[in-house]
């Protein structure tokens, strides 16, 4: 039996603290104090699938309400070690979209564009990757941004269908943006021609 729910904020900074820090280069965590604000101004929210062994596997969103839409950013999505390799990601991506994510008019994600990668291993990686999600319903978009230098390729989670690509490049922008107000955030966008 499984159970997939939003975090509370005390459960979110201890997955924070005890698994994320294994899970993501430390150069890609947000530092905790900012996450925290966001979730207490409604603008994150964390949901985790627990087992009778405990967390499976966790998802961490930016959200925000903008012109009367829900948008959603995947942040973070991880399963805990031990589990990898069994199906539990996918499961875990259908779970969200059925119990959690039905209010979202938009929801988007951002993976590493393989065309970019350093070494052929990270390459794979990133294919892999990009399978993965492909296999999960995400579809690409066809919209690319460099975001701190990084080169990514933008899919959405049609939980709702799909939408065009300036409204996908706008609720990228939007989205990012409110985690970061008022800091400088260099994105730039570099779709390739259609």
């Amino acid at each position: 039996m499984t159970d997939v729910r939003r975090l509370t904020m005390e459960e979110a900074e201890k997955v924070y603290m005890e698994q994320m820090q294994d899970d993501f280069p430390e150069d890609e965590l947000k530092p905790w104090p900012v996450i925290r604000r966001s979730m207490e101004r409604g603008g994150y929210a964390c949901y985790g699938r627990f087992s009778e062994q405990g967390l499976d596997a966790y998802a961490y969103f930016v959200m925000l309400n903008e012109e009367g839409k829900h948008l959603a950013l995947l942040d973070f999505l991880a399963v805990q070690k031990q589990e990898r390799d069994q199906g539990i990601g996918s499961t875990f991506l259908r779970e969200l979209a059925a119990a959690c994510l039905t209010d979202q008019d938009l929801v988007i994600l951002e993976a590493e564009d393989p065309e970019y990668a350093a070494t052929e291993a990270e390459r794979e990686t990133r294919v892999r990757r990009l399978h993965f999600y492909d296999r999960s319903g995400m579809v690409d978009t066809g919209v690319r941004y460099r975001t701190y230098g990084v080169p990514f390729v933008i899919l959405e989670w049609p939980v709702h269908g799909l939408h065009d690509r300036e409204s996908v490049a706008r609720a990228y922008e939007s989205l990012y943006g409110s985690v970061v107000r008022g800091l400088y955030y260099p994105i730039i966008r570099c779709d390739r021609p259609e």
